[in-house]
């Protein structure tokens, strides 16, 4: 059950589910067979699934949760995301058949 893997955060209908403990091979999480059936699974409870990853370029295996996601949503840090990064980024995503939804320019 859901209960078992995810957090209420005390905000109406908001939930999380952490990283949890480091993982000696966290790659094999990373297939998209394994991501889909784990996310097959909560789209039945939840309206909403967002997946917070680091940019492909820095963690290639993040790329791989592009493909079982409806859209990406790209944070760019202001003074920081270089073009060349940024469109290198989107090329990734798009390679692997997701679409880029958009970006947004964060401070940080």
């Amino acid at each position: 059950a859901f209960e078992e893997v995810v957090t209420s955060t005390g905000m109406n209908n908001v939930w999380v589910m952490g990283a949890g403990k480091a993982r000696r091979n966290p790659e094999k999480l990373m297939v998209p067979k394994i991501l889909r059936a784990m996310l097959s699974q909560l789209i039945h409870t939840f309206r909403y699934i967002v997946i917070d990853g680091p940019a492909p370029r820095v963690c290639l295996e993040s790329a791989e949760l592009a493909p079982v996601a409806d859209a990406v949503l790209l944070v760019l840090r202001r003074k920081i995301s270089g073009k060349r990064d940024v469109d290198e980024t989107i090329r990734l995503i798009r390679n692997r058949g997701a679409e880029v939804l958009g970006c947004v320019l964060v401070d940080a």
